[in-house]
């Protein structure tokens, strides 16, 4: 569970280098903290892991973020997610 917690740490020490808001981290961090007490509870906590995905949440909270903003991402399962951001242009 803590090695768990320090990967999920690293993910968001990660986005905030790629300049995600502070909101953004905000969330990521409840996320880790919810999985992290969630899991912690003895018998409750087995189950619990197995429903509450704290890094995938995350994952897909920076997706979002990321395809709302212009920029393009390419991960596929087990590696890390490379972020690219594509110039802004003029209309017309």
């Amino acid at each position: 569970m803590l090695f768990r917690s320090m990967v999920s740490v690293y993910l968001m020490n990660c986005a905030r280098a790629l300049g995600v808001p502070k909101t953004l981290i905000w969330r990521m961090a409840a996320n880790i903290g919810v999985d992290f007490v969630g899991g912690a509870v003895p018998l409750i906590g087995d189950v619990f892991d197995v429903a509450f995905k704290s890094n995938r949440r995350n994952i897909a909270l920076l997706k979002r973020h990321f395809e709302r903003h212009g920029h393009r991402y390419a991960a596929r399962p087990g590696e890390a997610v490379i972020v690219e951001h594509e110039p802004l242009r003029k209309a017309g």
